[in-house]
C-alpha cells in the first residue's frame, strides 16, 4: 500500500464524535495549518480582526472545497467523504489555530 494512503487512513481515524462535534487526526492537522497560514502570511496578523477572520474562513472553506473535488470529481484515494460536522469543525479548528497565532504574535509585539 502507498505510504501516502496509509498516512491518510491514519489521519481519518475518529478520536471523538457526537451529534455536534467531530474530531479525527485531520482535525489536529487543520489546527496546525491555521497556525502555519498566519506564520507564512504575516499580513493576516496586521489587518482588522474581521478581515483576519474572513480571510481564515475563506482559506479553510476553499480547502474543504478542494478536498471535496479531489474525492468526488477526481476520485483521489487520499480523500474520503466527510460528514457536515467534520467539515464545519475542520474549518473552525483551522480558524482557531490561526486566531491563536495572531493573538500570540500581537502579545509578542506588545512586549517589544
Amino acid at each position: 500500500m502507498n505510504i501516502a494512503i496509509q498516512i491518510a487512513d491514519f489521519l481519518n481515524v475518529i478520536i471523538f464524535q457526537n451529534s455536534w462535534f467531530f474530531m479525527n487526526y485531520w482535525s489536529i492537522v487543520h489546527f496546525i495549518t491555521g497556525v502555519l497560514v498566519v506564520l507564512f502570511f504575516p499580513m493576516l496578523s496586521i489587518n482588522k480582526f474581521f478581515k483576519k477572520l474572513y480571510s481564515l474562513l475563506l482559506i479553510f472553506a476553499l480547502w474543504e472545497l478542494v478536498e471535496f473535488v479531489n474525492w468526488a470529481v477526481l476520485k483521489n484515494s487520499l480523500f474520503r467523504p466527510e460528514i457536515i460536522t467534520d467539515i464545519i469543525w475542520d474549518i473552525l479548528l483551522g480558524i482557531i489555530g490561526g486566531l491563536l497565532m495572531i493573538f500570540i504574535i500581537s502579545l509578542l509585539k506588545k512586549r517589544n
